[in-house]
């Protein structure tokens, strides 16, 4: 029998569907194997793994796997949790889940947008603890009917967000890619335009792009912005220059930010200013724990994927979505 290693949420229809597949199941919460020994004991013999904790598979826990061929992980950015250099080398399949949670994630950025517009956090704790935060004023208030949102990336979440945004609140939705305009896949009142006519054009700008792209806003595109703007970044905290996002909020105090997930990378250039954003919480910036794609029913679908993918690759066949 096959041993099947996975982190993170195990509902009991996918946990029945995993053993209908002849699969001996060792479940782990997100965080019970962030400890490279135990990551370590827990992978050694295992067949297949499905990666969904804040486990970091580096090559030393790659080395140590014996009986590995498959990983399954559950998202989309599997080379910042996963050596993929390491999986190739020892020929493991690497699998990942795209769209999955797309949905999820253009729910909840606009979820942010509504909270950055509206102010509805710090309504909330000048309400609940007004001597921690009794600053607020309508007069920062702003509708989010029928403002111009400037889209940064547009993949399966940038294209739910544009519909959503066109059609719920009559929303202008302009957007930028690295890869050129797609107009297969706009939705009928979207445009493509250069990243200058983005930041400048945009009355609020969301951030929809992988780790690996590193910086999308800098100081130079901060500076072309409009007055009050709004950031919304569901994605890396580290696809925004932090050092250049301070300035620009310390300038423009009418300026608000909602990120989901908070820079988790720092060095002596970032780390003053990293510092000096949390300062700012409530006041111009609310964050949340990177919990945009986590839903019950993305949950559930991020599974499934990852159940096919596992069931091809036990049938023989080459499993979908591969990543290496």
């Amino acid at each position: 029998m096959k041993k099947l290693l996975i982190t993170g949420s195990l509902p009991d229809s996918i946990k029945q569907k995993l053993q209908k597949l002849g699969l001996e199941i060792s479940h782990y919460g997100v965080n019970d194997l962030v400890a490279p020994d135990k990551f370590k004991e827990a992978i050694e013999h295992t067949d297949i793994y499905i990666s969904g904790g804040y486990e970091e598979g580096k090559a030393e826990i790659i080395e140590a796997a014996r009986n590995l061929k498959l990983i399954a992980f559950l998202g989309v950015d599997a080379g910042h949790f996963i050596d993929l250099k390491a999986c190739t080398k020892k020929q493991i399949s690497v699998c990942n889940t795209p769209g999955a949670n797309a949905i999820s994630v253009a729910e909840f950025t606009f979820a942010l947008m509504l909270d950055a517009q509206r102010r509805i956090t710090q309504c909330a704790v000048a309400t609940m603890v007004p001597e921690q935060y009794s600053g607020y004023s309508y007069e920062t208030s702003r509708t989010l009917h029928g403002k111009t949102i400037g889209l940064i990336g547009f993949g399966r979440i940038g294209q739910h967000l544009a519909k959503m945004a066109i059609d719920g609140f009559n929303a202008k939705v302009l957007y930028n890619t690295q890869s050129g305009a797609k107009p297969d896949l706009e939705p009928h009142g979207a445009k493509y335009v250069s990243m200058e006519t983005l930041v400048k054009e945009s009355d609020i700008i969301s951030l929809h792009v992988p780790r690996h792209a590193g910086s999308m806003l800098n100081k130079e595109q901060f500076e072309k912005m409009k007055p009050g703007i709004t950031i919304v970044n569901t994605c890396a905290a580290e696809n925004c220059d932090p050092n250049a996002l301070l300035a620009h909020l310390q300038k423009d105090k009418n300026a608000y930010c909602a990120f989901d997930g908070f820079y988790e990378e720092a060095d002596e250039k970032t780390k003053p200013a990293i510092e000096e954003l949390r300062k700012l919480f409530f006041t111009q910036f609310v964050v949340t724990p990177h919990v945009a794609w986590r839903t019950h029913e993305s949950d559930l679908a991020t599974l499934d994927m990852a159940v096919e993918s596992i069931a091809d690759a036990l049938s023989g066949k080459p499993p979908r979505n591969l990543v290496c």
